[in-house]
Formats: structure tokens, sequence, C-alpha cells
């Protein structure tokens, strides 16, 4: 995806960027809501379980129903479950910035190949060639 931002923005053809950008601004919202909601639903979760556990010991139950349901929502407290990839990756805010870290690095790095390649191309001979590659600011 980041070589197609490169090579669209050294053709300058502004309908295919226009169509680029919204395309990639449509795959990043689709991660965003999907890493986001899953955090914020794990959180609603964990909180509902336990204000259900603060509701029991004012309840009207019975002592033994009480102790089951205490019980019951203990266990499901202790064992939850984050929301995941198959046990590889956990969904949520912490793969979200990862991902973006990773795609704008890799898109800093095509960019930068890509400047070089143009600058090698445009270079005559080996000291035209030297100097682009390792001018001084």
């Amino acid at each position: 995806m980041g070589y197609m931002v490169v090579t669209t923005i050294s053709k300058v053809q502004i309908d295919g960027l226009v169509v680029l950008i919204a395309t990639v601004v449509i795959c990043w919202l689709g991660i965003v809501v999907i890493c986001c909601s899953a955090q914020d639903m794990e959180q609603k979760l964990k909180w509902d379980i336990g204000l259900a556990l603060k509701t029991l010991e004012n309840s009207k139950m019975s002592k033994s129903s009480i102790y089951l349901m205490n019980y019951f929502l203990t266990h499901v407290l202790r064992n939850f479950k984050e929301v995941n990839f198959g046990g590889y990756i956990r969904v949520g805010k912490g793969l979200l910035s990862t991902l973006s870290y990773n795609y704008l690095a890799n898109l800093v790095v095509i960019v930068q190949l890509h400047l070089r390649s143009s600058v090698i191309e445009n270079a005559r001979d080996l000291y035209d060639l030297r100097s682009a590659l390792f001018q001084r600011e």
C-alpha cells in the first residue's frame, strides 16, 4: 500500500490520489473501530460482572443461591478471556498503535528508497551518484 502511495504521488494524478487516500482512510477506520470496540467491550464486561457481584450482597435470595452465584461470577471473572486472534494477538488499542507505527515506519522507508532510486537514475557518473547520496546539509 505504501508503494502505491509513493508511485501515485510521483505521477501526480489527482483522481487516483483521492481514491487511494479514501481507500486507506476507510481501511484504517475499520481497524480503529474493531480495536477500540474490542477493548471497550472487555472493560464493560468486567465492570458488569463486578457490579453483579456487588449486587449479590444486597439481594433477597437464599444463602445457597447467593453462594453459587458468587462462585460462578467469581470464576467467570478470574477466567475471563480477552478478545484475540486465535490466542496469538490481543485485540485492543495496543494492536492499533502497533499497526499504525509499523505502517508509518514502512511508509517512510519506501519513500526514502523511492527518492534514492530517482536520484540514482538521474546520476550520469560515479561523482554525481556520490554527491547525491552523501551530500551534506
